[in-house]
């Protein structure tokens, strides 16, 4: 979380961060929600981008959630939840 705060201050770095996180992480995910889109499995109203940049930010929370509680914090029920709430939002 901190190179992720610093990087965020230097131009270099914010466009590598933002490349990556986009064509990595979400670019990734939103290719299997359109899929499950075209195939019905999905609601067709589904905004592809933003439930993917949605779910990334709530596994980002958890895991910056856990990173100060420890073991104080129930980080696999949250993982849990997260997904249960995503393919209760999604699934046709």
């Amino acid at each position: 979380m901190e190179f992720w705060i610093y990087s965020s201050r230097q131009e270099h770095l914010r466009e590598i961060m933002n490349t990556r996180y986009k064509s990595q992480f979400c670019d990734f995910l939103a290719e299997i929600i359109q899929q499950g889109k075209t195939t019905a499995e999905f609601k067709p109203d589904v905004q592809v981008d933003i439930v993917a940049s949605l779910f990334w930010s709530m596994i980002d929370g958890i895991c910056l959630h856990y990173s100060v509680l420890w073991e104080n914090y129930s980080y696999k029920e949250h993982f849990r939840v997260t997904e249960e709430m995503v393919m209760n939002y999604i699934l046709a």
